[in-house]
């Protein structure tokens, strides 16, 4: 309870035909609900870049922590809401709102190092170096 958690990360990126690396961050803090549920609250951001596009998407997200009994081990279910901005070719742009699920885990090599994969709404795939403090 009141940790810090801070990730950068890169995941490939696949929309309508477009295909690009995203670079994000995130900030969340661990909150217990009633001193028992275990959930992190923050905000994330990331930038894609492809062959002709580029795109910008700005997200809260709330995830609810899972214990398996295994410290090191830090297994997660949440949901990310925000906006986006794509910007094609010609700088051509388009806007549009995010909302999706999302599943990870992390592992902790140390007591605040780790390492996460992460899958779901806006990735397949994101790999992310984890801090905690």
């Amino acid at each position: 309870n009141g940790d810090n958690i801070v990730h950068v990360g890169a995941a490939p990126y696949l929309y309508g035909g477009l295909f690009g690396l995203n670079v994000n961050g995130s900030y969340e803090k661990a909150v217990h609900i009633n001193d028992m549920l275990p959930f992190t609250f923050g905000g994330t951001a990331g930038f894609t870049f492809g062959s002709d596009f580029t795109s910008l998407n700005v997200d809260a997200l709330a995830k609810y922590h899972f214990n398996f009994g295994i410290e090191p081990l830090d297994v997660y279910a949440g949901v990310m809401l925000g906006a986006n901005g794509l910007f094609v070719k010609d700088w051509d742009p388009r806007f549009g709102f995010d909302f999706g699920g999302i599943a990870g885990a992390t592992w902790f090599f140390t007591d605040k190092m780790g390492v996460t994969l992460e899958t779901g709404y806006p990735y397949w795939l994101n790999a992310k170096f984890t801090l905690k403090f």
